[in-house]
């Protein structure tokens, strides 16, 4: 019979001595090894990279804060009136064709704008009219 290493035979008789209650133990011990492994070796792939000049990177940033002539307030009336006089001057204009005067307010009230401005036009039409 050949002749075994003593670790190699330990574990055998471990083996041969394990009751079936203890089996889940050593599967959960041995899995949480093998996660410890893994985890350990994604974790030294995801620190490496290829550019390795020592050097930190010294991007230069400024912050560029001004203060704003007038307010989101006053720049959407003159949004709302410039579209009124536009539609005014033409009334096959549609939201897509907005004034310069909107230039720099949230897109996503656009509609609304347009809508104000139609409803100005038709205010300044019955006056006029009337």
């Amino acid at each position: 019979m050949a002749t075994q290493s003593p670790t190699l035979a330990g574990n055998y008789a471990l083996q041969a001595h394990q009751t079936p209650e203890e089996e889940p133990a050593l599967m959960r011990r041995t899995a949480a090894v093998l996660l410890a492994v893994a985890t350990t070796m994604g974790g030294m792939t995801a620190c490496s990279s290829s550019d390795d000049s020592g050097k930190p990177d010294t991007t230069a940033t400024e912050t560029v804060t001004a203060t704003p002539s007038v307010s989101e307030a006053e720049a959407r009336e003159a949004c709302v009136e410039a579209w009124a006089q536009a539609l005014l001057d033409d009334p096959d204009l549609d939201s897509a064709d907005e004034p310069t005067e909107c230039e720099g307010l949230p897109t996503g009230d656009r509609l609304d704008r347009y809508m104000e401005g139609l409803q100005k036009r038709n205010a300044i039409n019955r006056g006029q009219a009337g």
